[in-house]
């Protein structure tokens, strides 16, 4: 008997169910906005009324900032989805939500020698860094390229197939949407040096 699209598609949301409960959790208390995000009031709410936790509204606004979120049309300040909400909370690495306070160790500063061959270091990387979401259902976009970059990921990487005038970065053999390879070079080029001078690697595959 032939499965329909549609079938495997409930079937791996219906799979992947648990991961979002928590952000289900929160529409039903009235934490998200209209465009499916959380605002810097939203988040602030988050905190108080979920975390039990009392963060001011402008570091809210840093948070939403810090992972590279990008505004809405009909908003007035960016939002934040379910992957870059769970990025603030389990960001360990990247001291968004870090458990010490950045002004007493020098969590930023740079004291290694960093004039050794690249081989001799461990790199910040990427997988599937153009993904938006899972990597069966979630579309390509430019966006989560630019936030991997302003966190400090130095190794992008693109999956590539032909396209009619430029190839094109998608997830193969799944239902995600692609986008144009010179697309992402331009967002590689605007974003790579903002939070670090060091080079970013291109991992092109196919």
């Amino acid at each position: 008997e032939n499965i329909s699209v549609d079938a495997i598609k409930a079937a791996l949301v219906k799979f992947m169910k648990p991961s979002v409960l928590p952000f289900l959790e929160l529409k039903k208390k009235e934490l998200i906005r209209n465009d499916g995000k959380l605002g810097a009031r939203e988040l602030q709410l988050f905190f108080k009324t979920i975390q039990k936790e009392n963060v001011s509204l402008e570091k809210c606004r840093q948070l939403i900032q810090e992972v590279g979120a990008v505004q809405t049309e009909g908003f007035d300040e960016p939002g934040i989805n379910r992957s870059e909400l769970l990025s603030i909370l389990l960001s360990w690495c990247s001291y968004i939500n870090y458990a010490f306070d950045p002004r007493l160790i020098k969590v930023k500063e740079t004291y290694q020698d960093m004039n050794q061959p690249m081989s001799h270091y461990f790199v910040a990387s990427s997988h599937n860094t153009y993904l938006e979401g899972d990597q069966v259902l979630s579309k390509s976009t430019t966006y989560t390229i630019r936030r991997a970059l302003l966190k400090g990921c130095r190794v992008v990487e693109l999956d590539c197939y032909n396209g009619v005038d430029q190839p094109l970065v998608y997830h193969g053999n799944t239902f995600g949407a692609a986008i144009d390879f010179d697309t992402c070079l331009v967002e590689i080029h605007n974003s790579a040096f903002e939070q670090s001078d060091y080079p970013v690697i291109l991992t092109i595959e196919n």
